[in-house]
């Protein structure tokens, strides 16, 4: 019996990057430009979606509906697969940033110093 993502957190991460990758190329005008990628640190699973800039609009939507949207899913999701999960959303090509970080995170009340996962 093969472990589920239950159980592997990097299993886990790979659904969830698939996940938001499948949502977000349903929203975008240029869905080869869509990329995802899932990182786990010591408090879970943060998953990064990267679009064209021409995209950032419908990823985001009005007021960040879409983006609030998207990380009520995506930390819904988490739970069902046992991980704290957090979504980035950066666009691709934005000068500035560092290499190890192209792009910068975007949406409502994100900023380049923000901690994802911020105290309570």
């Amino acid at each position: 019996m093969s472990a589920g993502p239950a159980d592997d957190p990097a299993e886990a991460g790979r659904r969830l990057a698939d996940l938001v990758g499948f949502i977000a190329r349903g929203l975008v005008d240029r869905p080869e430009a869509v990329h995802t990628e899932a990182r786990a640190d010591a408090r879970g699973t943060v998953v990064t979606l990267r679009v064209a800039p021409d995209d950032m609009g419908k990823v985001i939507g009005r007021q960040g509906r879409i983006a609030r949207s998207l990380r009520a899913v995506v930390r819904a999701a988490g739970q069902r697969w046992r991980t704290h999960a957090h979504l980035a959303i950066h666009q691709e090509g934005d000068a500035g940033a560092g290499a190890d970080r192209p792009g910068s995170p975007v949406g409502p009340g994100r900023d380049e110093e923000e901690d994802p996962w911020p105290s309570p």
